[in-house]
């Protein structure tokens, strides 16, 4: 088996035009040719094209203020979990499945804490950058925060880039847009490129994780 390449994956904007279908056989295609990464990468943008979906069921059960940190979880457990299934029907059985769980993981975890949940923003999730603690960041913490985020930000494309300002919370001296006005400011200033709120979740994810890596936060 050869060594993997990133070259050896498609762009991951062409991926995100491809249906459920087609990402469903390409992942299939890069199993078999030995591509696990280019399959997972595949798959994510499989799972992160369903953030809708998912956001309706875990709505269903679950407080506002929870739901996307929940849905959230929903996603990143499809990403890390085994799906060998062939069709759309069988991935979304295999994503409610999975919701369900993180569901009950929820609801569970609720039953059994006091009331001591920090601040929700939108940006849930970001805490470690953003300061969900209290205490406020000293000045040279603040500058080498930015100095990382400036780093982090250097390295995505235009596109991305665009998407993380927009979205970004201020205290970076980002937008602070919802997820739909992102998708919206980032249309006029990249017309066509089609990305939805679910690219702006993804986006802004694996954007918060490098930060968090890069500053020794990560979990």
């Amino acid at each position: 088996m050869s060594e993997e390449r990133a070259e050896d994956c498609r762009p991951e904007h062409e991926l995100d035009r491809l249906s459920d279908e087609q990402l469903l056989a390409y992942i299939d295609e890069q199993r078999e040719a030995g591509r696990p990464e280019c399959a997972k990468q595949a798959f994510a943008i499989l799972a992160f094209g369903h953030w809708g979906r998912v956001n309706g069921w875990v709505a269903a059960k679950v407080p506002p203020d929870h739901v996307e940190d929940v849905a959230m979880a929903v996603i990143e457990s499809t990403v890390k979990a085994a799906f060998d299934g062939k069709t759309v029907g069988e991935f979304v059985n295999f994503l409610k499945v999975i919701t369900g769980r993180r569901i009950a993981d929820h609801t569970d975890t609720a039953a059994r804490k006091l009331s001591t949940e920090p601040l929700q923003t939108e940006h849930e999730g970001s805490e470690n950058v953003f300061g969900a603690q209290p205490s406020v960041p000293s000045e040279e913490e603040a500058v080498l925060i930015r100095e990382c985020v400036g780093r982090v930000l250097e390295r995505l494309s235009e596109l991305h880039q665009s998407v993380v300002r927009c979205y970004g919370p201020g205290a970076l001296g980002f937008d602070d847009l919802g997820a739909r006005e992102t998708t919206e400011r980032v249309e006029e200033l990249h017309p066509g490129a089609g990305v939805s709120e679910a690219n702006v979740h993804k986006i802004w994810s694996r954007f918060r994780a490098e930060v968090d890596g890069e500053l020794g936060m990560g979990t």
